[in-house]
């Protein structure tokens, strides 16, 4: 059989190129136009894009071999990774911490108080203890996240409450649904059990009813002979509602604590803290256990004092043997 001629074999080629246009492909190198990555410049560094990775249980992003890595920006330029509870900004990690009762992460900036969850902690169920609503049921069970800058103490917690009672407001605050935050600068106190006179705090905000943000909390101290109210916590938190519930975003600093300059907090050092959710009547249609306080079916926490106590004398409002001791860790 002859050979096919040089010049038979060109056209050949040429035709089957055309062809490939007609058909929609294009014949330039695949990998430019796969998503070629944005360098710092703006210009295209030609590398390809990074391989689809499978999120954790945290809603962390993992490599092959399990370890955190940052989320990758998304193409428009907006925010990755975005999750119902207030996803993190592009280029976010999340901390890989969920024990907030033996560690604080640091935060890589000052928290945005908005009613979605910052950057860097892990969104972790809260664990009730101490639950006083007598009945063993606990209707309202909660998700939290904390962590820690150099001036303050970062709480998120979300609430699964789709009848909200709010406290009335002639009432003390506890009476209906909400959360209670429990901060010592140092996780040191001068008399065992009762708070510092500076430094140690009881931070109550009330649920959103009526879809109308609390925009005035209270601040309550333990002191002989009892807790006293020392002041509104009408600043740095948010009460928002969302889907099934409401969630509670907050900073404490400073002067929350009664302290007079900034608590310059550093890593390897202890905070004391405590996180409490109040339950209104309206999740179970009992009646309130507490005459007083009406609308009230009860209330549990992160952690309360272990054995040693009467009931009311193991919670953190009445005792700061029941604070966890956190260690703030590094960035």
């Amino acid at each position: 059989m002859r050979p096919v001629a040089p010049l038979a074999a060109i056209w050949a080629v040429l035709l089957m190129i055309q062809g490939c246009g007609r058909l929609g492909f294009d014949a330039r190198p695949l990998w430019r136009d796969a998503g070629a990555v944005q360098t710092d410049s703006g210009m295209d560094s030609g590398a390809p894009p990074p391989p689809a990775m499978d999120a954790g249980d945290d809603g962390a992003v993992l490599d092959a071999d399990g370890g955190m890595v940052a989320s990758e920006p998304a193409a428009d330029g907006g925010d990755a990774g975005e999750e119902d509870s207030g996803a993190a900004d592009a280029g976010c990690a999340t901390s890989p911490i969920t024990d907030y009762c033996a560690e604080l992460p640091a935060l890589m900036n000052e928290p945005t108080i908005d009613g979605t969850l910052d950057c860097g902690p892990t969104l972790t169920q809260l664990t009730p203890n101490g639950w006083t609503g007598g009945d063993g049921t606990m209707p309202a069970l909660a998700r939290f996240a904390m962590g820690w800058w150099p001036e303050g103490i970062y709480v998120y917690v979300e609430v699964d409450d789709d009848r909200i009672l709010d406290a009335d407001p002639i009432t003390t605050p506890w009476c209906g649904d909400g959360v209670e935050v429990y901060v010592d600068s140092d996780a040191e106190y001068s008399a065992e059990t009762f708070y510092d006179a500076m430094g140690t705090i009881q931070l109550i905000a009330r649920a959103p009813a009526g879809n109308q943000p609390d925009l005035t909390g209270d601040r309550w101290r333990n002191a002989m002979p009892k807790p006293v109210r020392v002041g509104d916590w009408n600043t740095d938190y948010v009460m928002v509602t969302r889907p099934g519930g409401y969630a509670f975003e907050a900073k404490v600093t400073a002067r929350d604590l009664d302290i007079a300059s900034a608590l310059l907090l550093q890593a390897g050092n202890k905070v004391g803290i405590d996180v409490g959710v109040n339950v209104s009547v309206a999740e179970s249609g009992m009646m309130g256990l507490e005459a007083d306080c009406p609308g009230r079916l009860g209330q549990y926490f992160l952690k309360i004092k272990d054995g040693g106590c009467t009931s009311m004398g193991c919670l953190p409002f009445m005792n700061t043997l029941a604070f966890c001791d956190s260690e703030l860790k590094p960035p």
